[in-house]
């Protein structure tokens, strides 16, 4: 172990408006310590050596998390320490428990003690105005974590490194502070309630837990699941099927292979070369596609849907609350069709061999346009059409608009 001292630095105001660095000031100087007060800094280390499919479970207060992988079968943990005084560094140490194939790794923050921290990297560097602290629980106590300095808040966090062995799976959580992971080989859980999760070049199942951040995957191996409270997801290069909630944030997945669901509260969804059946719904967003291949089930309380270049199997389901609706791509092998809208155009463009469809169409406002080589009106009239596309075996199309009109032609 080692301990080192470094004066405690101020925030940097560079960039920051003058009445914003005021307010940070003035947030900072309630109660904040006096300015001859020192930190410290003391580094941990732990070692194990790890059978195949031990589960870890590791949980830090605050500070950022690092895992990568290990040479061989030993885990390697390290701990930078960041504390207010020597006695509350002392209170940090690798507390490591180990029977029936799973390690527990506990950092001994004195939570009984001492239930308000303060950790500097609460929020990025670039955060200005009155920054809010943090209430969360830790061992399932309540604890309140301050970005700056106040009232009787302890300093007091750790960065972790972890190198985990092949085939380890791992339950890492922090309260407060990113998380970040590259090459690793086995089934991750990671938990912040608030901070970023990046994940690189991994493979193994993967479950990703934010209440404020966003969340980044690229290229990983296996299926995927992503929460977010509050921040964006951006998945590229999956092999594997995905799961993906937002409370408030977009959703972008690119080269999936793999059958995808989605779900945001607030929030823009789009989807790019994705080979599998989608799921995606949105209570305010528009949903964007492009060239996706499967069926597909899409549902916006507000927003439109936009999809060039599909090749969509079985169904394809597009409903909108209000927005238009815009489809265009093979619809060869479709059996059902259903399109709503409750204000917004449809337009269906078909590449190719069109689907054989019986087809109901509905325009509550708005003209019915019906271009197909091929297409057998049964019945029309005002704001109703009804009939064939080709001989109409292969199954059904249902059409409508409240409010817009109706447009199916081929592509091109």
């Amino acid at each position: 172990m080692t301990r080192t001292r470094r004066p405690l630095r101020a925030p940097r105001a560079a960039g920051v408006p003058l009445f914003a660095l005021l307010l940070v000031l003035i947030a900072g100087a309630w109660g904040a310590p006096a300015a001859s007060a020192s930190e410290v800094v003391r580094h941990l280390e732990h070692r194990a050596v790890l059978a195949p499919e031990t589960l870890l479970e590791l949980e830090n207060l605050a500070g950022r998390i690092e895992i990568l992988p290990a040479a061989g079968n030993e885990m390697e943990l390290r701990a930078t320490v960041h504390a207010g005084s020597e006695a509350l560094a002392d209170h940090l140490r690798f507390d490591v428990q180990q029977r029936n194939g799973k390690l527990t790794v506990d950092l001994g923050y004195p939570i009984r003690k001492h239930t308000a921290y303060v950790y500097p990297g609460l929020y990025p560097a670039t955060a200005f105005g009155f920054l809010a602290p943090l209430r969360t629980r830790y061992h399932d106590e309540p604890v309140t974590i301050h970005p700056q300095p106040r009232g009787r808040a302890i300093l007091l966090w750790a960065d972790l490194s972890l190198a985990l062995p092949a085939g380890t799976r791992a339950r890492i959580r922090t309260a407060a502070g990113t998380i970040a992971a590259e090459r690793v080989a086995g089934d991750l859980r990671l938990d912040t309630t608030n901070g970023a999760v990046t994940v690189r070049d991994g493979e193994g199942s993967l479950e990703i837990d934010t209440g404020s951040g966003s969340v980044e995957v690229h290229s990983h191996r296996g299926a995927i699941v992503a929460d977010t409270g509050s921040g964006a997801v951006r998945l590229t290069d999956i092999e594997g099927d995905i799961r993906a909630d937002t409370g408030s944030g977009a959703v972008r997945l690119s080269g999936i292979a793999g059958n995808v669901r989605v779900d945001t509260g607030s929030g823009s969804v789009r989807l790019t070369d994705v080979a599998g059946d989608v799921r995606a719904d949105t209570g305010s967003g528009a949903i964007e596609l492009e060239r996706v291949t499967g069926a597909l089930a899409l549902d916006t309380g507000s927003g439109g849907i936009r999809g060039r270049a599909l090749v969509v199997r079985d169904e394809v389901v597009a409903d909108t609350g209000s927005g238009s609706v815009l489809l265009e791509g093979d619809f060869s092998a479709v059996r059902r069709l259903v399109v709503d809208t409750g204000s917004g155009r449809a337009t269906l463009r078909f590449a190719g061999e069109p689907p054989a469809l019986s087809c109901e169409i509905y325009a509550g406002s708005g003209g019915i346009d019906v271009a197909l080589p091929g297409f057998q009106t049964r019945r029309s009239s005002r704001g109703h059409l009804t009939g064939t596309i080709a001989d109409g075996s292969a199954g059904t199309a249902r059409i409508k608009t409240g409010s817009g009109g109706i447009t199916i032609q081929p592509a091109g």
